[in-house]
């Protein structure tokens, strides 16, 4: 076997989070998770996606992933991971009455092993994100999702 390395002048430890600005993203690799809590009770789940910068201002930028998670345990989380959806499929916020009847009956559902039609046929659609960073809880930065649109080139 050979000799294994790479570069850590060339990566981030932990999450990448990107600098507040717009950008345009690649959805991808979307996944189902669930959380327990230390009991073993249900803390909450949903789909990651990585999402890939395809454009930006910033060209240095370009081609860094940042992870981002739909969660489904609560209306509020449904509510955002709706929208979030619809603009990966093009659809803006006005058009929610189209989009119910072309995806409301489509699988929604995913669990740690697959996802289904509405989730994996988002893998390679474009975003629109006006991003910014906050702190969390803990004072530690995080991504900031100030806006997702359906990118229209």
């Amino acid at each position: 076997m050979g000799r294994f390395g790479f570069d850590p002048n060339t990566v981030t430890a932990g999450f990448e989070i990107l600098p507040k600005g717009d950008y345009i993203l690649t959805v991808m690799n979307p996944k189902g998770f669930a959380k327990n809590n230390d009991d073993g009770t249900l803390r909450n789940h949903g789909v990651r996606v990585t999402l890939k910068v395809a454009q930006t201002d910033n060209t240095a930028l370009v081609g860094k992933t940042i992870q981002h998670t739909l969660y489904g345990h609560t209306e509020g989380s449904n509510r955002m991971t709706k929208q979030f959806v619809m603009a990966a499929y093009g659809f803006g916020s006005k058009d929610e009455k189209a989009f119910n009847e072309a995806y409301g009956a489509k699988d929604w559902t995913y669990d740690e092993n697959s996802v289904g039609e509405v989730y994996s046929g988002m893998d390679g659609k474009v975003i629109f994100a006006s991003l910014s960073v906050k702190l969390d809880d803990n004072g530690n930065e995080q991504q900031d999702y100030k806006s997702i649109k359906p990118y229209t080139p």
